[in-house]
C-alpha cells in the first residue's frame, strides 16, 4: 500500500472520503481549487455547457460564456493528438483547461498571480479525483 501522506500538496486538500459523488457536491469539490490566484473552477461538458461551477454567484453568467469560449478553443486544438491540457493567457489572467472524462472538462480561471505549474497541478489533482466518479455519473 502507498504512503501518500508524506508529501501532501499543501495548497489543495481534496477530501477523498466522499463515498459517492453526487452532482450537488461538485461545486464544493471544485471550490477547493479556488486559492492561490484561482478565481473560479468550472466543469463543463463537450458542448461547453456548465455542469458545475465554483465561482462567485454574480459571475455565473460570465463563467457560462467562458465555458463556451474554452470548449470551442479546445475543439480547435483537439486535432492535436493526445491533447490533455491547455493553458492560455487572457486579459484577466490565465485559464487552464483539462479533460477529465470523454465528456467532461475542467476549466480553472485564474488571475495573473497564479503560476502555470500550480494551475496544472491543481487541474491534475482535481482530474484524478473526479475522473472515476464522473464516469459513473451519467453526464454525457
Amino acid at each position: 500500500h502507498h504512503h501518500h501522506h508524506h508529501h501532501h500538496h499543501h495548497y489543495l486538500h481534496l477530501h477523498l472520503h466522499i463515498p459517492m459523488l453526487r452532482p450537488n457536491v461538485l461545486p464544493d469539490i471544485l471550490k477547493q481549487a479556488n486559492s492561490s490566484g484561482v478565481i473560479a473552477t468550472l466543469l463543463l461538458n463537450r458542448e461547453g455547457a456548465l455542469l458545475a461551477c465554483a465561482c462567485p454567484s454574480e459571475q455565473t453568467k460570465e463563467m457560462s460564456a467562458v465555458a463556451a469560449i474554452y470548449s470551442n478553443l479546445w475543439d480547435s486544438y483537439s486535432q492535436r493528438p493526445n491533447l490533455k491540457f491547455l493553458i492560455t493567457q487572457c486579459e484577466k489572467g490565465k485559464v487552464a483547461m483539462m479533460q477529465v472524462t470523454s465528456g467532461a472538462y475542467l476549466v480553472l480561471y485564474a488571475d495573473d498571480t497564479a503560476q502555470y505549474g500550480m494551475l496544472q497541478k491543481k487541474a491534475e489533482l482535481l482530474r484524478d479525483f473526479l475522473a472515476e466518479p464522473l464516469a459513473k455519473l451519467d453526464l454525457l
